[in-house]
């Protein structure tokens, strides 16, 4: 019995007929031929980020998001406050004048962006923290999620109303953030793309301009000055013993467009009222 299975398994294989690949002749070219690589749309120029090695979101902070961002300005998303801190080399402790580059964190230290200015010697040595720069913040997938830019704000006795702007890739302004003219306390405004004023913010009085100071806190507050929508506080971080730029955020599910602007505020901040004696006049 066995044997006659293996003889009737045997006549169905041969029945079987295996289709065999069909003979396609090689292409000659005989003229002069481009051949190009097909190109990604500008919509996909970004490169996924890698889920195999990024977890986005902290189980620490209730109600912190689970999605994987699609864009550096989403990993702002649900982050209740943001924390800058500058990094220093051995050699700016000696007084050199260098390019400034900053972690910025969440609420837990995890690294959300590496910031790093780019200017030019000459404008470094001659106006200082009032130099022209643009500085770059790079993700979690070592690409670009915001840039700064920032014009030369020298006038007569350092009182040239300051700025900065905030854009995302591939080239959105995001928002600005502008000094107000103001007799007794340093003022701002953050605006959007289209020039309206979002926010407020209340600076330290002007006396402050001859002496540098070392702590700081500043009020974001609605346009109509009525409501608090956040807050930019320069303290001292006994953990790594170090000051350290900070934003909060009133609502933790502010637009992350927003929060950018609030970044870039602090940044001006930074360089008015930390880096120059003479800032806020």
């Amino acid at each position: 019995m066995l044997q006659e299975d293996s003889v009737r398994n045997l006549q169905y294989d041969s029945d079987i007929r295996v289709a065999q690949p069909t003979r396609i002749d090689p292409i000659i070219y005989t003229e002069s031929t481009t051949i190009t690589s097909p190109q990604s749309q500008p919509n996909d120029s970004r490169k996924p980020l890698p889920v195999s090695t990024v977890q986005f979101g902290d189980p620490r902070i209730p109600g912190a998001p689970s999605f994987l961002p699609s864009s550096g300005l989403d990993f702002l998303y649900g982050v209740p406050s943001i924390h800058i801190e500058q990094t220093y080399e051995l050699h700016e402790y000696s007084g050199s004048s260098s390019e400034n580059r900053y972690t910025v964190r969440g609420p837990t230290n995890e690294t959300i962006f590496a910031a790093s200015e780019s200017s030019k010697p000459r404008d470094r040595l001659l106006f200082g923290a009032l130099r022209p720069f643009s500085m770059h913040l790079i993700d979690k997938t070592h690409q670009e999620a915001l840039s700064f830019r920032r014009k030369l704000a020298f006038g007569l006795l350092c009182c040239q109303p300051q700025s900065i702007e905030i854009w995302a890739p591939p080239g959105d302004l995001l928002g600005r953030v502008k000094e107000t003219f103001s007799l007794f306390n340093a003022e701002f405004v953050i605006e959007d793309s289209h020039g309206n004023i979002i926010y407020q913010i209340e600076g330290p009085p002007k006396l402050l301009c001859f002496c540098q100071v070392q702590e700081l806190h500043l009020k974001v507050l609605s346009p109509d000055f009525v409501s608090q929508q956040g807050s930019i506080t320069r303290i001292w971080n006994t953990d790594i013993s170090s000051f350290t730029q900070n934003v909060y955020f009133a609502d933790m599910n502010l637009d992350v467009k927003f929060k950018a602007l609030f970044l870039g505020a602090a940044v001006l901040m930074d360089y008015m009222f930390f880096q120059s004696k003479c800032s806020c006049c």
